[in-house]
């Protein structure tokens, strides 16, 4: 029986933007999801994303997560982490971030990928109350 340690690859970040949705608007929430993939042949414990940074000229304010906080999970599955954010400025946002788990038997730290998310766009007018939006990009 071959021991192969855990490889956390195929980390996936998304901006999660609803079939049909084609905009955003400045208030609305925003759902950031991260799916880390253990791709290696043992468990992987104390999964825990690191705190996103957010790339662009939009600006969001960060209302909840990472949710779950940490997980466990067994040889070639995976796991999400959700955090919501409010949009708050005109312009383009994406995000980017990694995580890190412990094998199950040996302790040992591993680290996934660093990984880029979509981009979305929204943009205000200059008249007051009307906003004029741009397509989110995936």
């Amino acid at each position: 029986n071959v021991y192969t340690p855990p490889n956390l690859s195929g980390n996936n970040l998304q901006i999660i933007i609803p079939p049909g949705k084609t905009a955003f608007s400045i208030g609305e929430q925003i759902n950031v999801v991260m799916t880390v993939t253990n791709t290696g042949g043992t468990g992987v414990k104390n999964v825990n994303p690191f705190a996103l940074t957010r790339i662009g000229t939009g600006t969001a304010t960060l209302l909840s997560g990472p949710v779950p906080s940490n997980i466990t999970f067994a040889a070639g599955s995976d796991g999400s982490f959700t955090w919501t954010y409010s949009v708050d400025g005109s312009g383009t946002l994406s995000f980017y971030g990694r995580a890190s788990g412990q094998d199950v038997r040996t302790n040992i730290l591993y680290l996934s990928v660093t990984s880029t998310s979509n981009l979305a766009r929204w943009v205000r007018t200059k008249s007051p109350g009307f906003f004029n939006w741009l397509s989110c990009a995936t």
